[in-house]
């Protein structure tokens, strides 16, 4: 299991208000484009796009109130797991964020995808801490 984990943000939102977006889904497809929304499915707690071929689809498998969000591979080329870390901030409007994600990655697919990874889990939480995204 290869294992990256995201710098720890500080997001400026309460952790209930960010919890509570994180596990609606349905938000997901506001900061998708247009264009692709026809890739992206939705159903409950399950998440599924297509891209370029590739169907991968996620579950919430584990939600922790205000804490912890888990998800897991349905349908991926490789099974992972990425955990979302919220914990409150100094403020009362602060949340501690950060992204862990286990991915089952040969040697070959560690080494192209691993940086890249690591890279795309960074950009994901400084846009959640600048308001992008969630």
């Amino acid at each position: 299991m290869a294992e990256y984990k995201s710098k720890t943000v500080i997001v400026r939102t309460a952790p209930m208000a960010l919890f509570d977006r994180i596990v609606d889904l349905n938000g997901v497809t506001a900061v998708i484009p247009e264009e692709q929304k026809k890739d992206v499915v939705v159903d409950g707690d399950t998440i599924s796009i297509t891209y370029a071929g590739f169907t991968i689809a996620v579950k919430i498998a584990e939600k922790v109130p205000f804490s912890k969000v888990v998800f897991e591979d349905v349908e991926a080329p490789f099974h992972f797991h990425i955990t979302l870390n919220l914990e409150p901030g100094e403020a009362p409007m602060e949340t501690l964020f950060n992204i862990n994600v286990d991915a089952d990655l040969n040697f070959m697919m560690k080494t192209l995808l691993g940086g890249k990874i690591q890279e795309f889990l960074d950009k994901t939480v400084t846009a959640v801490s600048t308001g992008e995204i969630l």
